[in-house]
């Protein structure tokens, strides 16, 4: 939950419960109740958007129904994304919308804040400058304040004019003691201290206006019942006019004097009192239904599959490896192993015995490069004879569309490449019923050793768009990893229990249109040289020290060119060059750019790149193709 929706839902759930006390309490004589349910209302508002209880939908999905296969798209397969955010002054870094709205809120609650300070350094000067007696653990002050009477805590300041030995006196005595006994300066605090922090809240101001009659109310029926209610009600309108208040206290001449007399000489309704207040709890019902529930078509008690399933689930990169990571310091490798432990936590539930490939910040195997913690990851699905393969990622965007959702992936060099598909639709199926997922399956161009490699079937989970920002929050999130989670185990059991019903519908890898498909992968793309430039290969072309050293040299070298940050220019550029046999780079060019400004940067810093490690197919040293995409993204101003 988001906090704007959280806000909103706390002003929708108090306005509810206000109106109803607008209609159906305000002005009864059941001052007591109206007390507590106003005092109420902030608290239920604020913790009620914090429920969050599943409600199971109506229809139910069937283990044993059978899996529907997805078809299987081939993506191309670029290097990643490397994104050059540019360096802005520090005001358009502080002086954002969000920021400003930040600095309203702050400032004016701590104006309300200092007004309340102002209210007891006043309180605590009178009970310096006056002496008090006294009585039954009550401070009686004798002031000649204007102002006065008035009560805080166990402490009455009074007014030396009124005499205590009279009528008036005693009534003005009888009101202020049932402040103190009551408590009613608690309930000011409470809601003083609320409508500071939610001050954008209007009806807590109304609550807190409407609290402190209430109090009057409470205190003026106490102090008539020992006298005629006529003889106090003239009392009231003689004293009404008082100089000096402060909000933190109880007074006895307090404001809403009509309401205050209207009260004392009402003629009470019992049965009609009643049924207003007993007709607040349906519409509690109702809100907590409308808010606290969240409607699914989720089970409540996990699939449980009946035989033991072992599969391996890998939290993708690790110790040196960060993976893709933003500016705000989230790196995928954290958000891998903390869905993968999500995942092991649960599966005993489903009858599943989860093997990772690590557990904490270091590549499998404790392996020093990022090649051998690719092997190791295979060898423990190997040695541990798992029945499935799961790799767990994150994505990037490599172009400046708005791209969102979960993705699968599988690998049509796998030897259980039709159970990878099954096992892919299956999971596809349940996470869907969470967040939005691709409706097919992809594979890469470039064969993914995790997904190739294992006997078992196996695939890979890209989990949203780590440079969307609706993706990211959604991961993060604890509750939706551990909603994720369950789906990956429920998909794991539906497959399992369908594993040997008929495959019909699967992808033939040797049917003509497949066939057709990887001849294509496998075509060159230009020949204007006496040997083919490829654009798949075997062994790729590697920059030296790898594809992380190439992302640290463009990360390291490339600088947001000044005029385009004072032009505003951004967005994506790509990049496109071959790499020959001798590891020069030719033919560089821009096939995308919103900017020759960009574009320029772009290419001066990959022709200063130096020599690759050439590419080779089948043994055969050969020229390949590169395409780079760099993003170029201004600061937030």
């Amino acid at each position: 939950m988001t906090m704007f929706i959280y806000l909103f839902k706390t002003i929708i759930i108090s306005g509810l419960l206000y109106a109803y006390y607008l209609i159906f309490l305000r002005n009864k004589q059941f001052h007591q109740y109206n007390r507590f349910y106003l005092l109420s209302i902030p608290v239920i508002s604020l913790l009620l958007p914090l429920f969050n209880i599943p409600f199971p939908g109506l229809s139910q999905s069937n283990p044993n129904a059978g899996l529907k296969i997805l078809k299987v798209i081939t993506i191309n397969d670029w290097e990643p994304e490397v994104v050059i955010t540019a360096t802005t002054n520090w005001a358009h870094s502080i002086f954002n919308l969000q920021n400003i709205l930040l600095a309203i809120y702050f400032i004016v609650s701590l104006l309300l804040f200092y007004l309340l300070m102002k209210s007891f350094f006043y309180i605590i000067r009178l009970s310096k400058k006056y002496k008090y007696e006294k009585i039954e653990g009550i401070k009686f002050f004798q002031t000649t304040e204007n102002g006065t009477p008035f009560s805080f805590f166990k402490n009455i300041f009074w007014n030396h004019e009124i005499a205590m030995n009279t009528k008036k006196g005693e009534q003005v005595f009888r009101h202020e003691l049932f402040h103190v006994k009551q408590k009613h300066t608690e309930d000011i605090l409470l809601i003083e201290i609320i409508t500071i922090v939610c001050w954008f809240n209007p009806f807590f101001h109304f609550i807190k206006k409407e609290i402190k009659v209430i109090h009057e109310f409470l205190a003026d029926q106490y102090a008539a019942s020992s006298t005629d209610k006529y003889d106090y009600s003239e009392l009231l309108v003689f004293q009404s006019a008082s100089t000096k208040q402060i909000n933190i206290t109880n007074y006895f001449f307090h404001n809403e004097i009509k309401r205050r007399i209207m009260m004392i000489t009402k003629f009470k309704n019992p049965r009609y009192g009643y049924i207003s207040r007993i007709m607040a709890l349906p519409l509690l019902f109702i809100i907590f239904c409308a808010f606290a529930f969240k409607a699914g078509n989720k089970k409540i008690n996990p699939i449980h599959s009946n035989k033991k399933i072992t599969i391996v689930i890998d939290a993708g990169h690790g110790g040196v490896d960060n993976g893709v990571y933003t500016n705000a310091g989230f790196l995928e490798k954290n958000i891998t192993l903390s869905l993968a432990k999500k995942i092991e936590a649960l599966s005993k539930n489903y009858n599943v015995d989860v093997i990772m490939t690590r557990e904490t910040d270091m590549l499998p195997g404790n392996a020093t490069t990022i090649k051998d913690g690719l092997i190791n990851r295979v060898n423990i699905a190997e040695k541990n004879n798992a029945s499935m393969f799961i790799s767990i990622h994150m994505d990037a965007a490599i172009n400046n569309k708005p791209e969102s959702g979960f993705s699968i992936y599988v690998s049509n060099k796998n030897s259980n490449y039709q159970k990878s598909i099954q096992l892919g639709s299956a999971l596809t199926a349940e996470i869907k019923k969470t967040y939005s997922v691709s409706p097919d399956l992809k594979e890469r161009q470039k064969g993914i050793l995790v997904l190739q490699s294992p006997s078992m079937p196996a695939l890979m989970i890209q989990c949203g768009y780590m440079t969307n920002k609706k993706d990211l929050n959604f991961i993060i999130d604890e509750k939706n990893q551990e909603q994720i989670a369950k789906d990956i185990l429920e998909g794991v059991v539906k497959f399992a229990d369908n594993a040997n019903n008929n495959s019909a519908g699967l992808p033939d890898k040797n049917n003509s249109t497949t066939m057709l498909l990887m001849q294509r992968q496998n075509d060159f793309i230009n020949d204007t040289s006496s040997k083919k430039i490829y654009s798949k290969v075997e062994v790729e072309a590697v920059f030296p020290g790898g594809q992380k050293g190439w992302s640290n040299y463009l990360m390291t070298h490339l600088k947001y060119p000044e005029e385009a940050q004072k032009k505003e220019i951004q967005g994506l550029v790509v990049a496109q060059f071959v790499v020959n046999t001798n590891g020069a780079l030719s033919d560089i060019k821009i096939i995308k750019s919103p900017s020759k400004i960009l574009s320029d940067e772009t290419l001066r810093i990959i022709k200063n790149s130096g020599k690759w490690i050439p590419a080779s197919n089948n043994g055969e040293i050969v020229k390949s193709y590169k395409r780079q995409p760099i993003h170029f993204v201004l600061a937030p101003k």
